[in-house]
């Protein structure tokens, strides 16, 4: 029995190492969010902290400019009343980190001066 044992031992060991490893790498969930999520998220993030830059604009805050991010990408659209209202909305954009293009789709209105 001796000699049996010691035969049957290694397969015991390499069995139960080879479940083991099956195991772990089956049941272990992956600790990272799947990419999709993780875009969400940050597109999210990167539009919370634009739009909190619009409402701290005195010159923006009542525009009701519109913010839209997909990957990193912001769209911006609305419109504003003079071009230095726009360029403020399209720095507030390019100037957030995580920011990787702006798309500006801002609207100058024709402001018609009488005098």
């Amino acid at each position: 029995m001796n000699q049996r044992t010691a035969l049957v031992a290694p397969l015991v060991i390499a069995f139960s190492a080879a479940v083991l490893l099956i195991v772990a790498g089956c049941a272990s969930p992956s600790v990272a969010q799947p990419a999709s999520l993780a875009a969400t998220v940050d597109d999210a993030t990167l539009n919370t902290q634009i739009l909190a830059k619009i409402a701290e604009d005195p010159g923006l805050r009542d525009l009701g400019l519109k913010v839209e991010t997909f990957k990193a990408v912001v769209h911006l659209s609305g419109s504003t009343n003079t071009d230095v209202q726009k360029a403020a909305a399209v720095r507030a954009a390019i100037e957030t980190d995580g920011v990787l293009r702006v798309r500006d789709d801002i609207v100058v209105k024709n402001v018609v001066v009488k005098g």
